[in-house]
Parts: structure tokens; sequence; C-alpha cells
């Protein structure tokens, strides 16, 4: 029987530390799931991940519609087709790949967010001019959609710096930019778990997705992010990141070299 009590602390974590650090949640989510419930195979952790991730991506493009800052519709329709095409080879790929290669995955995405983050910044006069190719979107979008089928997180590890630093999307537009994509790769990644997965004499279950474990942490999330916007406030840039690194690698470290089987 699944413990109320620990989904409700997964909830309320990831709501806070997203919040906190002004990160996706599915960097969290994904590796504390696997931490916290060693039992659920990786397709129903994955599920339950991009189905989170899917609920806030809606609820942030209605606030990004309002505020007219969503990409243009051609943008839009490329990245539609691109998640599609992302989707069957991410699921594709996903066949071959079984629990402890995903725990794999992830705890070396978990790395390079680590390294990202102490890298030096070059200031490029490039970065914030212009954009590229709607094609080159579509690339970028079967890219983080293969990422998210594989993994659950979302895509936004891949989306956030190609619209940076490949696409030269200017700053302030580049979280509406994430934010619309993840929503279409979330959900057509999804499509396969809702199909392959058997919801037949399983209560809670559409397909792969645990409908109760999606709501309790999606509940328990939204009032976590409430204390973690009041704690933003009252924690540095610069123990943000070394608290953020210092979780990231933790987490990392548990799912190279204590994984669960």
């Amino acid at each position: 029987m699944i413990s109320f009590l620990l989904l409700i602390l997964t909830g309320a974590i990831v709501g806070i530390l997203s919040s906190l650090f002004g990160i996706g949640g599915g960097s969290l989510l994904v590796p504390i799931l696997f931490i916290f419930y060693p039992a659920f195979p990786a397709s129903e952790i994955i599920a339950i991940s991009l189905t989170v991730i899917l609920i806030n991506t809606i609820s942030n493009t209605y606030q990004y519609q309002k505020l007219k800052s969503l990409p243009p519709k051609n943008i839009i329709i490329f990245f539609v087709f691109a998640s599609i095409i992302g989707a069957i080879t991410g699921t594709y790929i996903a066949n071959f790949l079984d629990k402890n290669i995903t725990q794999l995955v992830i705890g070396f995405i978990l790395l390079f967010l680590v390294i990202r983050s102490v890298l030096p910044i070059k200031n490029s006069k490039n970065i914030g001019r212009g954009s590229s190719s709607p094609y080159a979107f579509g690339m970028t979008g079967i890219i983080g959609t293969i990422l998210a089928t594989i993994t659950g997180l979302g895509g936004g590890v891949i989306f956030t710096p190609a619209f940076q630093y490949l696409h030269k999307i200017p700053a302030k537009k580049i979280p509406a930019y994430s934010n619309i994509a993840m929503l279409f790769g979330c959900l057509f990644a999804l499509v396969p778990h809702v199909i392959t997965g058997q919801t037949i004499n399983r209560p809670y279950y559409f397909g792969n997705i645990n409908i109760q474990v999606v709501l309790l942490i999606s509940i328990f999330s939204i009032i976590g992010t409430k204390l973690g916007v009041s704690l933003n406030h009252k924690v540095s840039a610069k123990h943000k990141t070394i608290l953020l690194n210092t979780i990231f690698i933790l987490l990392a470290i548990k799912l190279l070299l204590f994984r669960n089987t």
C-alpha cells in the first residue's frame, strides 16, 4: 500500500525546492521517486513525472497566453510535429532500457546540470539576438521529447540551454518557449504510457499513470511552492547554487552507485 505520508512529503519537497531554486520539478521528482519508491517500475515513475509536469505546463501556458509571450504559431506547430517524432523515437529506445540504465542516465544528467552551473558563462554578443529557423526548433523538440520519454525529466534540461545558446532567444522569452516545448513533449511522451499501460484490475491507474500518486504530489507540491517562494528572498543566489548542486550530487551518487533494482 502506498504511503500517503511519503507521497505528501515528496510533493512538498519538490514544490519547495523547485520554487526556491526556480527549476522544473522533473529533475527533482524523478530521482526522488526512484529513491523513495524502489518497487515502482521505471515506466510508472516516468509517467507520474510527465503527468505532474504536464499539469504545471498547462497552467503556465495559460499565464503566458494572457501575457502574450507564447512563441509564434509556426514554431508551436513545429514543436507539435517534433514532439510526435520524439515520442515515437523515445518509446522505441525505451524498449531497450531497463530500470538500471534509466537511473544511470538520470544520474549523469544531474551531474551535467552541476557542471553546467559552475562553468563560467561566456558573454556572447549573439545571445539574445535573433533566432534560428523553425526546422532547428523542431530538431530541439525531437531531442528534448526523446529525453522526456526515456527519463521523465520533461526535456527542460535540453530546451533551456538550447534556446539560450543555439537559438539565441532573448532571456526573458526563454521560460515561455521552454514551457510550450515541455507541454507538447510531455503530452506526446505520455501517449505510449497510456496506450501500453495496463488499466484493468489496477485501481487509480490510467495506463501507466497512477492518478492517486499524481494528485497527491501535485496538490502538496502547490502547497510546498508557497513555502519555497517565501524562502526565496531569504537565501542568496550563491547559497542557492551551492545547495542545489549538493542535492543534485547526492541524488546522482545514489542513482549511480547505490541504485534500486
